[in-house]
């Protein structure tokens, strides 16, 4: 498992089943004594990450403005090459886009779709397609696998079906 190295890319660590997930995941790899990344502009769940096992990098992958994704692909770039990433796991439309802009690829990549986008503006089912770029995808339903296979048609066996839960602890 040491050769096992994974970011995780998300616009911010603020409130919501996204973000609750993203921090799930790093401190499930941290108990683990698993070394991963989160990638974010910060909020307020960062407290919430093991330091002693989690780097959180911050960046503004939040942004909606394509003029900044190219400087962030060179910074993630960069970073994936000192921390020798080889899974990179995008959970939005933004930083999607900013990951398809590198020049890949030392890594597999992996997108989350949490939902079936919206969107007849042609720039909107543009930008709404990046998450379906990635090497692999996880839907978290049947009905959004379904949904994505049909709007951006990708072959099933790239989509992974992992279903939310809940911590009833």
């Amino acid at each position: 498992m040491s050769s096992f190295k994974v970011v995780q890319v998300i616009p911010a660590l603020e409130s919501g089943g996204v973000e609750r997930g993203t921090i799930d995941v790093a401190n499930y790899l941290a108990e683990l004594k698993i070394h991963n990344s989160i990638i974010s502009n910060g909020g307020l769940l960062e407290n919430e990450l093991n330091q002693e096992f989690i780097d959180h990098f911050k960046l503004p992958v939040h942004s909606k403005n394509p003029l900044v994704y190219f400087n962030l692909a060179k910074k993630i770039q960069e970073y994936i090459q000192i921390k020798k990433i080889n899974l990179v796991h995008v959970r939005s439309r933004a930083p999607a886009w900013i990951i398809n802009m590198m020049n890949k690829k030392n890594y597999k990549s992996i997108a989350t779709f949490h939902n079936i986008y919206s969107g007849d503006f042609f720039l909107k089912k543009m930008y709404n397609k990046g998450l379906a770029k990635m090497d692999y995808i996880i839907s978290i339903s049947d009905f959004v696998k379904d949904e994505i296979i049909k709007k951006y048609r990708i072959k099933p066996q790239k989509i992974s079906t992992i279903y939310r839960g809940i911590d009833t602890d």
